[in-house]
């Protein structure tokens, strides 16, 4: 039975709002909702023996006809903005953390798209790595801000299967980044889980 609500609904726990459904125990509860007609196709649920997303591809007469999906491998884009303060420093240079690679991810690519060109220095310039190899995305030189343009860098790399990495961003300026005025840098991260 089905009905409308005229007012949207508060969860107030920790529970999902269909939780029998979308937390799964194990397949033996996962096969039930076939069997007891509750299933469909595009349903997604949370297999917490497996600690994995599933989605319902192909909805089967019985349980063993049905077709199962895992959601691994699946590309996820993160968006990063930073600005001239956060370089803002009586140095020449200075790296900042722009995202946190989690284990057994891989970097397709990051676009760093500059909004607004980067003034008050001269010759800034911009390099991506790690933490030890700050120029490891960037090897060939840094790319310059200094007029709004993008670039984009294909890492292309899994960089641990068990600890997370720390993605930075460089600008190595001719003076001390905190004459700086204005700039402006969006970072489109694009990460793919490789493994399970």
């Amino acid at each position: 039975m089905a009905f409308n609500l005229p007012f949207s609904v508060r969860i107030s726990n920790d529970q999902p709002a269909d939780g029998d459904r979308a937390l799964i125990a194990d397949d033996t509860v996962r096969d039930q909702l076939i069997i007891d007609g509750r299933a469909y196709e595009g349903l997604i649920i949370y297999h917490q023996t497996d600690k994995l997303h599933y989605k319902l591809k192909t909805l089967g007469a019985t349980p063993a006809l049905s077709v199962w999906e895992a959601l691994i491998g699946q590309e996820i884009i993160i968006l990063v903005s930073k600005t001239f303060s956060d370089w803002s420093i009586a140095s020449t240079s200075k790296n900042v953390s722009i995202f946190s690679l989690l284990p057994k991810f891989k970097i397709i690519s990051i676009i760093a798209e500059v909004k607004t060109a980067f003034v008050g220095v001269t010759n800034v310039n911009l390099d991506l790595g790690i933490v030890g190899d700050l120029t490891k995305y960037t090897p060939i030189g840094g790319k310059s801000v200094m007029t709004s343009t993008f670039y984009d860098i294909a890492p292309n790399t899994i960089e641990s299967l068990t600890a997370s990495t720390d993605i930075r961003a460089t600008l190595t300026g001719d003076s001390n980044l905190n004459g700086l005025t204005a700039g402006a840098i969006d970072f489109h991260i694009t990460v793919k889980k490789r493994l399970k």
